[in-house]
């Protein structure tokens, strides 16, 4: 996919009369690269991003130059709307490897009968995987097929993911859990715990910040 980006010649307050005229301040930035304030079309972005995400690469024409492969990175939002607000475009060098986080997607979750009868619920312990690989080589995603799960307690590790293994490596261990079916009332209490210690963390910070106050 493509995007096409012009020179930003000003930056700061300027960026809010970009976005209301639905264009998107942006960054090309890069290793051993001074790093370049540009504009795109707020509505190409998110079409290109909402397809690609962060993961694959991007053809961007700056001024009509020699296009440049790039990834989207370092996404900013509203945290009331949602809209963009700013972009990073990282440059790469197509020799050199890169690490990136590639999301793990799920399918056959309606087709997997325990997950159906309410019997099992599907526990996801790594959302993403940290790999290595020269950018050309770059994986998208990784999807795991859950639906031949058929015990409680089964799952897929990061050694049963079917990927490029002559040219990608992921920074996770083979036996590492990805997934796996459990019981629907283990999944509850250990969210339950996971709260309980959240809560104790804050009241012990804020017990600790009111022993430093009296103090003062």
């Amino acid at each position: 996919m493509q995007i096409n980006a012009k020179l930003r010649e000003k930056t700061g307050k300027s960026s809010k009369g970009l976005r209301q005229n639905r264009q998107l301040p942006a960054v090309i930035f890069g290793k051993h690269l001074t790093s370049i304030p540009v504009v795109v079309d707020y509505e190409t972005f998110n079409k290109v991003y909402s397809a690609v995400g962060e993961t694959s690469l991007v053809e961007l024409l700056l001024d009509g130059q020699a296009a440049q492969q790039i990834l989207i990175k370092d996404v900013q939002t509203n945290p009331v709307t949602d809209k963009y607000l700013h972009a990073g475009f990282y440059k790469v060098n197509m020799a050199e490897k890169i690490t990136a986080q590639i999301p793990v997607e799920l399918v056959g979750q309606e087709k997997n009968a325990l997950i159906k009868s309410g019997e099992a619920v599907m526990l996801t312990l790594l959302n993403e995987i940290e790999v290595e690989c020269l950018p050309g080589y770059l994986p998208s995603h990784f999807t795991i097929d859950v639906s031949t799960l058929t015990e409680v307690g089964q799952g897929v590790t990061v050694g049963e993911l079917s990927y490029d293994k002559e040219h990608v490596q992921l920074n996770a261990e083979d036996e590492e859990l990805i997934v796996k079916l459990d019981y629907p009332e283990m999944q509850q209490e250990e969210e339950e715990v996971t709260e309980a210690e959240a809560l104790e963390k804050i009241e012990a910070t804020a017990e600790k910040k009111e022993d430093a106050e009296e103090n003062e």
